[in-house]
């Protein structure tokens, strides 16, 4: 089944509050420590190097990837009631990026977001910051269908960069308008060719002339995700 994405209603609360769990992440570390075990004891835990442990408590999150996060979460038995009890959200500390359906623009090349909006997704503004992402030109996306496994799976949450002036570039990954069609794919560029490549190899390519306007939108660039585990 082809991947396509629209829109989804679940929400990312976790990850909005990401700076608080990271703050509750290296306390319960701490804590453990305090309590006689050892940092190494506790990235065993995780299912991380010791030496990436040391790293996140002197500041250095980089290596804190998605799925080691939500491993913390797990290991170290950090609940929703633990991240959410007794806060009160100020709003001027998240951006709001829309939850978007599949309609295009008839050939503009862009996402018509204006009549798509179903919803927001509230982000914190320094996580967006955080990895350089650009609040105005985002947009949510859900993803349908197996053709980008295991990198994309079914009902996977994008995060996608709009924008005309981007160009794509080998090896990403993109959302583009076919006809009537929202696809993700992974983008490989050749002598006036667009490669349109499925990560799943059951999949063939589909390649589309550069100046084929007529047929193909591209839409945006796929910049991060989340998966309902």
């Amino acid at each position: 089944m082809e991947t396509k994405t629209h829109v989804s209603d679940e929400g990312m609360r976790y990850f909005a509050e990401y700076p608080r769990i990271v703050e509750l992440i290296i306390e319960r570390i701490e804590a453990l420590k305090d309590k006689g075990q050892s940092y190494a004891a506790t990235a065993k835990l995780i299912g991380v190097k010791p030496p990436t442990i040391t790293r996140w408590l002197k500041g250095d999150r980089s290596k804190l990837s998605l799925d080691i996060f939500l491993r913390c979460m797990d290991a170290l038995q950090i609940q929703p009631h633990d991240v959410f009890s007794g806060i009160t959200p100020d709003l001027q500390e998240y951006d709001f990026i829309p939850k978007v359906t599949a309609k295009l623009g008839c050939g503009s090349g862009s996402l018509q977001v204006e009549s798509d909006v179903q919803g927001l997704y509230a982000f914190r503004s320094d996580f967006l910051e955080m990895w350089h992402f650009h609040k105005s030109r985002l947009v949510m996306f859900e993803a349908t269908g197996d053709s980008m496994s295991p990198t994309i799976e079914d009902g996977d949450n994008i995060l996608i960069s709009t924008g005309t002036d981007m160009a794509p570039r080998t090896g990403e990954l993109w959302a583009i308008g076919i006809d009537e069609e929202l696809l993700i794919k992974r983008i490989e560029r050749r002598p006036g060719v667009l490669v349109l490549k499925s990560d799943n190899l059951s999949y063939k390519p589909i390649e589309v002339p550069l100046n084929d306007h007529a047929n193909i939108r591209l839409i945006g660039k796929a910049l991060w995700l989340a998966r309902i585990l």
